[in-house]
């Protein structure tokens, strides 16, 4: 499970005392930190690699995203080859890439 500290992490859940409790975690010497609900390793260089989020929805402006609708919407393009990656906070962003059988050998102009 990922664990963060930072002075942009977030002070609390509003209005759920309960469910920020949860969220925390204090070391030894009182230091506060919030686990991100996601599951990393560090790679051999030190990078946080994000393997998978514990929990399965999104909660993004009030709206409840569910990351397997998005990315079945996105799988059904043809041209689409998507890598989904969480951005800010709880705000899904996917990357898309064309797919190889789409790319063309003459300039494509963009519209």
């Amino acid at each position: 499970m990922v664990v963060g500290h930072s002075p942009g992490m977030m002070t609390s859940y509003h209005g759920e005392p309960e469910k920020t409790r949860e969220a925390e975690w204090f070391d030894v010497e009182g230091k506060r930190f919030i686990r991100t609900g996601d599951v990393g390793r560090l790679d051999a260089d030190g990078f946080l690699v994000l393997m998978d989020r514990r929990k399965d929805i999104i909660i993004s402006g009030g709206f409840n995203v569910y990351p397997s609708d998005r990315d079945a919407s996105l799988r059904q393009h043809p041209a689409v080859a998507g890598v989904p990656s969480e951005q800010w906070g709880e705000t899904p962003a996917t990357f898309v890439v064309r797919h190889p059988s789409t790319l063309v050998t003459e300039p494509e102009r963009m519209v």
